[in-house]
């Protein structure tokens, strides 16, 4: 009976491969458990070979069959529990494919829900803008100054704006869903029955009518005469459903022959007589001009069809630069508006403002008109404008009074003068502000300083010279006193008043040595030698003359603002930051008094150059100067 053991094992291990093979199906064809049956149906045989030779042997069965067996039976019953395992974990997968499968199906019914709402938002929202456009269009047709009418298939009207109501005197009311309209407008048959062909031929070649005018009789009596343009309304599959007509009132147009010659006669006399020149040019050739236009440019009348553009340019640069810029605006569909210097006839040079515009933009070449007016002497008296201007702006600002510019609204223009002395930074703190907003209260005679301000203005506004003594306030530095010298004088359409404010101490100082001033301010001025004098506390340049100016190549209104950090490079030859080693020759002369040494600057207009300095300390009133001078180095 123990014999059988070895064959028992194999029976059980060849279970244990047929569950192998189960298995495999349940893994999804996985090769491990392949090799494991393979393996396990190798062993049975082994077991039962081995069991052959015990049983031909007629040996004992030894205990390694026994543990052989044991081993057999627990393979068999790991393989069962195996393959339960693999059971549940396809049955809870197929759960979770399906509970994917019913989520990616709520999800597909969620997204067709939205997509029929977002369906139903963007009809709603098309509806939406049909009906606005359907109100604009009915707008549009309802102001319109053109007749505007519509026809259904039955020649019923169906529309009939207000200038239809205007032109043919008939109401909409009146002619709404009638078709017998037209003996009313055309009683005369034969021009009715022209009328009615030409839109029967229109309706079957399917084409439009244009440029057609006829003469309709009004409710009154009146005739008008009108430029019809008609075409078919199609509906759906192209059948035709009605006419729509729009017509333009031309009865003003179409006058009399002596009234369009008059008319020509004033348009040939305005041409002829205008002050300004009129050209109509193509591929930059001048193909039409008035009187005016080759008075300008100084040829003949007759010349001057034909004749290149070209001619009129004192060079090529200057006439392809027009051209670039001319037509590249005209290109765009708006006016030429260009200043530029042209030469006449006889070789002379001369300023002219040319303003045109391209009868197509597409094609600018093809044709533009052109107006042209002689401007030389108004840029002659622009040109000494912008110099007054330049001149009055350099004393304004290199004085070294403290001016301000007002109204009796307010202040509009000041000095940097009067922003030093005011303790100011820049002129948005004192611009619009009233002269009383730079005082205390009351004066300390306790008047009211608006009210006294008042008083003085008016004076000044009257033509007198108001002068006076006044009590100021410095930011950050008290009340001080000054006198005060103030003018009126026109300033376009307005008139303005000039203060000028000097403190007490400066009033002292120039009483007492006013000649001695004056002499030295200008020899200062004249002096070879450039002279700058800048505020310490600002690090501005309060003064720059002449000589300066002419190194720097700058005008004195360019150096306001400015201090010697602004005209210097960043950085010295030796490496050295300029404002470190300015500030540090700025100490030196402050502490003791005089100070020279070599320096690179730079201007605005002017590239790196090479000075010696020369610095000078000076404390004359609230902060301490320094008086610059340079000797510039040639080579």
């Amino acid at each position: 009976m123990t014999s059988a053991i070895p064959f028992l094992s194999a029976l059980l291990q060849l279970a244990a491969a047929i569950l192998a093979l189960r298995l495999t199906r349940l893994a999804r064809g996985s090769w491990g458990w392949v090799f494991l049956a393979a393996a396990l149906l190798l062993m049975a045989v082994r077991r039962g070979m081995a069991g052959w030779e015990i049983l031909a042997a007629h040996r004992l069965v030894p205990i390694s069959e026994w543990v052989s067996l044991a081993i057999s039976f627990l393979m068999v019953v790991g393989m069962v529990g195996v393959g339960g395992l693999l059971r549940a974990g396809r049955r809870a997968e197929a759960a979770l494919i399906a509970a994917e499968s019913r989520a990616r199906e709520e999800q597909e019914r969620i997204a067709r829900r939205e997509i029929l709402a977002q369906e139903i938002l963007e009809q709603g929202e098309a509806a939406r803008k049909a009906a606005e456009l359907g109100c604009c269009l009915a707008l549009m047709i309802e102001c319109t100054d053109v007749w505007i009418s519509a026809l259904d298939m039955d020649g019923r009207v169906v529309i009939w704006n207000r200038a239809a109501e205007d032109i043919s005197g008939y109401s909409r009311e009146e002619l709404l869903g009638h078709n017998d309209f037209w003996e009313w407008l055309y009683p005369d048959s034969g021009e009715r029955a022209i009328l009615a062909s030409e839109v029967d031929s229109l309706i079957r070649r399917g084409g439009q009518l244009a440029g057609v005018e006829s003469t309709l009789r009004r409710k009154d009596g009146t005739h008008r005469r009108v430029s019809w343009y008609i075409c078919p309304v199609l509906g759906v599959g192209g059948v035709f459903s009605g006419t729509f007509s729009i017509g333009h009132d031309v009865t003003a147009l179409r006058g009399s022959g002596e009234d369009v010659q008059r008319i020509r006669t004033f348009q040939n006399l305005i041409l002829d007589n205008s002050a300004l020149g009129l050209a109509l040019v193509r591929n930059r050739v001048h193909t039409w001009a008035n009187p005016r236009a080759a008075e300008i440019l100084g040829v003949h009348l007759g010349e001057l069809e034909g004749r290149p553009t070209r001619d009129s340019f004192p060079d090529e640069k200057s006439y392809q630069d027009f051209g670039t810029q001319a037509y590249g605006l005209l290109a765009q569909g708006g006016y030429a508006d260009i200043r530029v210097r042209m030469r006449r006839g006889n070789g002379t040079p001369f300023w002219c403002r040319m303003v045109g515009r391209a009868m197509d933009p597409a094609h600018v070449q093809e044709g533009s008109v052109w107006m042209m007016e002689d401007i030389t002497a108004r840029m002659t008296v622009e040109s000494a404008l912008t110099e007054s201007e330049e001149r009055f702006r350099g004393a304004f600002e290199g004085t070294l009074d403290a001016l301000l510019l007002l109204t009796p609204k307010g202040i509009f223009d000041c000095n940097y003068q009067a922003l030093r002395l005011f303790g100011l930074e820049d002129k948005s703190e004192i611009l619009q502000r009233g002269l009383k907003d730079l005082c205390p209260v009351r004066q300390p005679g306790g008047e009211a300083s608006g009210e006294a301000l008042g008083h003085h203005i008016q004076s000044a506004l009257v033509g007198e010279t108001a002068r006076f003594n006044w009590t100021f306030r410095r930011r950050g530095a008290g009340d001080f006193a000054a006198e005060v010298y103030m003018n009126s004088f026109p300033m376009g359409r307005r008139k303005v008043l000039l203060a000028c404010v000097r403190p007490a101490q400066v009033i002292e100082l120039k009483s007492s040595e006013s000649s001695q001033e004056l002499g030295m301010r200008a020899f200062l001025d004249l002096s070879p030698v450039a002279t700058m004098i800048v505020d310490t506390q600002a690090h501005r340049f309060v003064y720059c003359n002449r000589a300066a100016l002419t190194i720097l190549r700058c005008r004195m209104d360019e150096i306001y603002g400015l201090g010697p950090g602004d005209l210097s490079p960043m950085y010295q030859p030796d490496g050295r930051p300029s404002k470190t080693f300015s500030d540090e020759m700025n100490a030196i002369a402050m502490h003791g008094g005089s100070h020279r040494f070599r320096h690179v600057h730079r201007s605005p207009h002017r590239e790196d150059f090479a000075v010696d300095v020369t610095l000078t300390a000076l404390q004359p009133g609230f902060s301490p100067l320094l008086v610059v001078t340079w000797s510039e180095l040639i080579g």
